[in-house]
């Protein structure tokens, strides 16, 4: 169950404020304020802070399932960045989470342990869809490149590179959306609770939900709406 609330705008500068509470399998509890900065705001600056309650599958080296865990964080992230009108944005940004990973289900051998997420990154992304959830006309691009540092507060050095891009053509009725996700760790090795995660929804449907976990993903998207 998820339940959320956007105010906006909070003031004359046109400042957001969004609220969202999430129970279930992975408990979430998520503040967010955005603050439009100078002229016109072209400008922003935005903060989180989040509770979550992430759960991991562990895989051998033969892509067997040997475990399941509960990594519970807590902490924020901080961006700023510049609009460019209707087309898109660019931002960099910095995060920190402190957390401890439990034990689900798995071999008894395998130990409870606390971990420290620090990391900067870059964000660029181009968005000229008609629509988020059911896209018939339009394309997004977005990419990000992520740097994990022990100087941040990390427990692990390593980079992460991003990219997301979908095309979406109408003709009629009918349209069909084309595009990829490409998502790898390009140094160093991310450790369990930075890992990526696939299944679901536009992340191979035939898995359930973040059910897949590794270091690097990637795939084709194809869809057709009437």
């Amino acid at each position: 169950v998820r339940l959320g609330v956007l105010m906006s705008p909070i003031n004359e500068s046109g400042d957001e404020v969004r609220v969202l509470a999430q129970v279930g399998d992975e408990t979430q509890l998520l503040t967010e304020y955005y603050h439009p900065m100078f002229l016109k705001g072209k400008y922003f600056f935005g903060a989180r802070a989040l509770y979550f309650d992430r759960k991991l599958n562990a895989f051998d080296g033969d892509g067997n399932k040997v475990a399941e865990l509960s990594a519970r964080q807590v902490g924020a992230q901080f961006s700023f960045g510049r609009e460019f009108g209707n087309y898109g944005a660019l931002a960099v940004g910095y995060r920190r989470y402190t957390g401890h990973a439990e034990v689900l289900i798995g071999d008894p051998r395998l130990q409870d342990y606390d971990f420290e997420i620090g990391a900067a990154h870059v964000e660029a992304v181009i968005d000229r869809l008609d629509s988020f959830y059911f896209p018939r006309e339009g394309y997004i691009v977005r990419s990000d490149y992520l740097f994990s540092r022990e100087s941040l507060g990390a427990d692990v050095d390593f980079d992460q590179f991003d990219l997301d891009a979908l095309y979406a053509h109408r003709f009629g009725k009918h349209s069909v959306q084309l595009g990829g996700r490409y998502h790898v760790t390009v140094s160093g090795m991310a450790p369990l609770e930075s890992a990526f995660r696939v299944g679901g929804y536009s992340r191979l449907v035939g898995y359930q939900p973040n059910e897949l976990v590794g270091q690097n993903y990637a795939m084709l998207i194809g869809g057709y709406c009437y």
